[in-house]
């Protein structure tokens, strides 16, 4: 898993409040950028980047957001079925229990986590 702080651990049920989605240029690699409340507390703005994305799907967006019921970042199994068939992908992201997000990718990063104001 992605290391978040000391406070929060994915997996967790989260509402994505922002996809951003970058095309690859000739400096600077594809990308797709989150932003996250952790539910249902939503009590930090969390912000994370990954590049070398493929497979992405979204298939539960709403008005608010997509609302993810475990939201996860996860090494790959390099060993596995995965890794034979894309082997520069090392994450697996989004939500596995109801696909409302997923996607592929070869990098992540934290950009920031933020506690929200009470």
């Amino acid at each position: 898993m992605l290391p978040l702080n000391a406070e929060i651990d994915l997996p967790f049920p989260a509402r994505i409040l922002r996809v951003d989605i970058q095309a690859a240029t000739d400096s600077h690699p594809d990308s797709v950028e989150l932003s996250l409340l952790p539910m249902p507390e939503a009590n930090w703005l969390i912000q994370l980047r990954f590049t070398g994305v493929k497979d992405l799907a979204i298939t539960k967006w709403s008005a608010d957001g997509i609302h993810c019921a475990l939201f996860e970042v996860s090494r790959l199994d390099q060993t596995g079925p995965q890794a034979s068939r894309s082997p520069e992908i090392a994450w697996m992201v989004g939500d596995f229990k109801t696909d409302a997000i997923t996607f592929l990718a070869r990098t992540a990063e934290v950009i920031s986590v933020q506690k929200m104001p009470s």
